[in-house]
This record gives structure tokens, sequence and C-alpha cells, in this order.
């Protein structure tokens, strides 16, 4: 049994951790009594809070322990998961962040009724919550293994349902009272604890000796045949988890759905105080984001190497990796154990309290409020919240423990993206019509909706059929249709349906609703301001990638040009040869490293 050396420093540690979480939540759940206070914030957030509480919603267990996994087994290609996100970043700043931000929204169901009507806005609702549901049950269930995991064998060892109602009462005692407020300054506390945990254990992988540093691990990889290297960005396209043709179409939607049209990361961004600090706070998480791929990822990949050397012959499942490296690497007695464990369970606080309280906001607001009580007073809306975050967090703790067998293996961060998957294709494609399409009937964005998630299960049952007909399919795309292709494939239905159904209703638009247009909650202006910075990025990465499939130059020298080339994009204004702002140069910023880490490591 491969078991951790926890003594009482480390158990004082993790305990403190415990209390000072608490009582941060609690300090800040004294700040506001009213629904505005308890759902928003305020709307006085910082951008240093909201880029903290949105990092931290986004790196949970499952990142720390999961991508760490996943770097192990399948590579650095998992590296698309961080870097891609770039791009709806910046898409979400400087396009969506003003249309959203100009009504004083509590919800995105909000937005989406003020476009579709309310059927739109129940609908976008009671997705939402479902996905939530079972992402915080995942959740709940990689948080409370890696706790058992983690102590197991020790003289504090705590099984796995014992775990799951421990992170239900820590969780609960502050976001019980607290709502956003607590939520979100505990996350940015979480996400220092996250940084430091993922920083100490990759300084100690990379300075051991079997992988001499960063060097030595690309070294090493470059010593293994073609195809067992690691340290690639990019896989087949019939590779079974992360295939090229899947990372740029479905990978870069899901980014599109998780940062741009996601009620529990948009709700740091509509309680931000001003429109600049919510753009810097999600730029500063995209920028926290691009250390994943080294302290995370890489150092799951010099995992690969060093535990083959430490524990040659064993087979360490992905999702166990982490607990064989904490154990190979850290050195015991200095409380860095007690750390560790800290820093894991600060990832699976941040994650599980802020979907908790976006699922209580959307029930209290777009159901409770909008169907049962519309007249219901501040006072008593803020107990039902209460009253709604107790349920869901007694819910979905219980559905982990029914649900999850805690022994399982695979790729479990895999699992969590699969799952979702089935429902965000209709959702991005209305929100995009929405803010791009003008006169799009309610009842057109209704159906679209609705159906994406029969159009991605009648995808995947269909795919065999289709590739027994059509063989070169599979020998392309794989035996199995990859849930990063599904979600491109449904996506297209969804834009074709949106559009044949728009048609179809326009003719007879009197039968149906066509919420009056609004043209401040259209972004189409912003986007033909930036349409030429839009045109020379692609022709410039046309050019480039056409550079690289002639074998003119390698990926790592063009980096060192394109990347600086493409982020000052941001900085050309027409008319003006630069404009320097901020905000502009924190994008310039962000764009180039992405470029640069797409590029060197092709």
């Amino acid at each position: 049994m491969n078991t951790l050396t926890i003594d009482n420093f480390d158990f004082l540690l993790i305990i403190a951790l415990i209390i000072i979480q608490i009582g941060v939540g609690i300090f800040f759940s004294r700040k506001g009594k009213g629904s505005e206070d308890y759902f928003m914030a305020g709307r006085k957030l910082p951008w240093w809070v909201v880029g903290g509480s949105v990092f931290s919603t986004n790196i949970s267990a499952s990142h720390l322990i999961g991508m760490l996994g996943i770097g192990y087994s399948v590579g650095f290609a998992q590296s698309h998961y961080e870097v891609l996100a770039v791009f709806a970043i910046l898409i979400l700043a400087f396009l969506f962040i003003p249309v959203y931000r100009r009504l004083p929204l509590f919800t995105l169901s909000q937005f989406l009724e003020k476009r579709f009507g309310d059927k739109v806005r129940l609908t976008y609702a009671l997705l939402v919550l479902l996905l939530i549901i079972v992402q915080l049950i995942g959740h709940y269930y990689i948080g409370a293994r890696a706790l058992s995991m983690l102590t197991q064998g020790s003289l504090f060892e705590i099984n796995y349902p014992v775990a799951l109602l421990l992170l239900s009462l820590i969780i609960c005692s502050y976001t019980f009272f607290g709502g956003l407020s607590a939520v979100v300054y505990t996350d940015t506390l979480q996400a220092v604890f996250i940084i430091l945990v993922a920083i100490v254990l990759c300084y100690f992988t990379f300075s051991s000796p079997e992988i001499n540093g960063f060097s030595g691990l690309l070294t090493l990889d470059s010593q293994l045949p073609e195809g067992l290297r690691k340290m690639n960005l990019y896989l087949p396209t019939n590779h079974p988890d992360l295939p090229v043709s899947g990372v740029f179409t479905g990978l870069i939607l899901l980014h599109f759905f998780y940062w741009i049209t996601n009620q529990y990361l948009v709700q740091r961004v509509l309680a931000a105080k001003s429109d600049d600090a919510a753009k810097y706070g999600v730029m500063v998480a995209g920028l926290l984001k691009l250390g994943i791929p080294f302290v995370t990822i890489a150092t799951g990949v010099a995992a690969a190497h060093l535990l083959n050397i430490k524990y040659a012959g064993q087979k360490i499942l992905p999702d166990d990796a982490f607990l064989y490296l904490v154990n190979a690497v850290i050195p015991a007695g200095f409380g860095l154990i007690g750390l560790l464990i800290s820093g894991v369970l600060a990832s699976t606080f941040s994650t599980i309290d802020s979907m908790m309280n976006s699922a209580t906001t959307l029930f209290c607001i777009d159901i409770y409020k909008k169907y049962y009580r519309k007249n219901i007073s501040d006072k008593e809306l803020v107990i039902v919240g209460r009253l709604v975050t107790l349920t869901i967090t007694l819910l979905a703790a219980v559905l982990a423990y029914a649900t999850y067998n805690p022994q399982s293996a695979g790729n479990f961060f895999l699992k969590i993206s699969s799952h979702g998957s089935y429902f965000t294709p209709g959702i991005i494609v209305v929100f995009f019509a929405a803010v791009f399409v003008r006169r799009i009937p309610s009842q057109a964005a209704l159906w679209t909706m609705v159906s994406a998630p029969f159009i991605a299960i009648l995808l995947e049952v269909s795919y065999s059929s289709i590739t027994a007909f059509f063989p070169t399919i599979s020998s392309i795309f794989g035996e199995k249709l990859n849930f990063l292709h599904r979600v491109a494939l449904t996506s297209i239905s969804s834009v074709f349906l949106l559009f044949v159904s728009r048609f179809y209703l326009l003719r007879k638009v009197g039968g149906y609703q066509l919420v009056k247009e609004d043209n401040q909650l259209m972004a189409i202006d912003s986007l033909m301001a930036h349409r030429w910075k839009i045109f020379g990025f692609l022709f410039i990465h046309a050019i480039s990638v056409t550079i690289l499939f002639m074998d003119l130059t390698d990926g790592k020298q063009l980096s060192f040009f394109i990347a600086p080339l493409s982020g000052s994009l941001f900085l050309l204004n027409i008319g003006k040869p630069f404009a320097f702002s901020g905000t502009k140069i924190m994008a310039a910023v962000l764009m180039s490293l992405c470029i640069w880490i797409l590029y060197y490591f092709s």
C-alpha cells in the first residue's frame, strides 16, 4: 500500500486552513444582508478578487490530481484545456462583458429573456442547474476520493463517506451565511494555496536527479521513440482522448461555453465593480491558467519517467499518480505533506462553493421568484437562498456517495468534461446568436437549446453504423466518436437547426414571439470594430501553418516571431499606429504567451 507519512504538524496545517477558510467566509458574510449582497456581492468586486475567484473556481482537485494524471498517461497535449481558454477569455472580455454589464443582471438567464422571452430563460436555467448538479457530484467525488486517498494508512485516515460529510459541512458553513461575498473572498485565498501547492510539487519533481529540470524532461522525452513521446501538444485525429481535430473544434467550443455562457463563472464578471475590473479579472485568471501546463501537466509527464524508475513494473492508475509522486519526491516532516493536502482541499472548496452559489442564484431568481413569489422581499429571498444552498449541498454529497465508486480507474477529468458536453452546444449557439444575429424568433432559440442533447446522443449512437458503411471515417477519427468531435458536430447541427427554424418562423412571425430588438444587447458593432485584427490574425496563422507543413522551419523557431506578432494586433488601432491601454496590453501579453506555447511545443 502506497501511503503518505502525515505527522502532527501536517495535521495542524490542514486544520489551520479549514479554520482560516471558515473565518474569512464568515467575516465577509457580514458585509451585506440584501439579495444584491447575497447573490452578487453588492456588485463591488475589485479586479484581483474577480481574477482570484475565477481562477480558483476553474482549478479544482480534478485539475491538481486529474490534470497531473492525464499528463502522466496521455501527455502535454492536455495543456489545450488551459491554453486554448485564452481565445474564449478574450472574446468574453472584449465582446461579451460590455453586452452583459449594460443590464442589471443576476443571471445569464435574464439576458436570454431580454432577447428570446421567458421560455428560453427557464430552459437555460433548468439546463445549467442540471449541468451544475452533475458536475457538483463529480467534484464532490474527486475531492472526497483525493482526501481519503491522501490520508490512507495514516493516523488521521479519513474514509470516502466521512470525507464527503466533511467537505459538505465545511463548504456549507460559510456559503450558507455569506453567499457570493463569502465565496469569492475565500476563493481568492484558495487561489494562493492552489498556486503554492502546484509550485511546490513541481519544484521537487523537477529537482529530482531522475528528471534534472525542465530541460532534462525535454531531453528524456526526445530519447523515446516518436510514438511514445509525451511533450507534444498535437495528437493524431484518431486519438481516443485528445485528437487534434477535436481540440481545435469541440474543445474550443467547450471553452466558449465555460468562459462566456456559464453562470457560475460569469456571475463574478457581473458582480465586478466596473467593466475594466471584470476584464482585468478574467485576463489575470487567464495568465494564471497558462502556468498550469508547466506546473501540473508537465509535472505529470515528469512523473511518468520518475515513477517508472522508482516503481518499475508496478501499474499506477492515472488518478493515483499524484499520490505516488508526492510519496516519491516530497520530504516528510517539514509540513509539506500537510500543505499539499491543504491545497487539494482548497481547490475542492473553491469549485464546489462557486457551483453551489450559482445554482442557488439560478433557482431563486429564475424559478422561485419568477414563478412562485414575484413580490418576495429581499430578506425572504436570502432565507430561501440559504435553504436551497443547504439542500443542494446534501443532495450532491448523497448522490456522489451513491453513484461513484472511489476505487474506479481512468482519467476522471475527461469523464467530467464528457458528461457535461451533451448540454453545452445548444447553449453556445443560442448565446452567440443572441449577441451577433438580429431577428431570431424565440421559438427557434428554444428548439435549438432543447434539441442539442438529443442530437448529441443520436450522433453518438449512430456513429458505429455510419463507420460500418464508411470505414475511412473510423480510420481517420477513431472507432468510437470522441466527445470533442461530438461537441463540434452537435454545434454544427444546432446552427443548422437554428437558421432553418429561423427562416421558417420569420415567414410566420405573427404566430410566434419575436422579442423587440434592442441594439444595446448586440455586439455586432464591437465585432466589426475588431474585424481587421481578426482577419490579420487568421492571415498570419494561415501563412505560419503553411510554412510548418512545408517544413521550411520548425515550431520552436517560428514561435518567437509569431507570438509577439499575434499579441501586437491588440495594440493596433485603425487610424492610429498603436492604442495603448491596460486591458489591451494585458490582452497582447496573454495572446503572445498562448501562441508561443501552441507553436513551441508543436
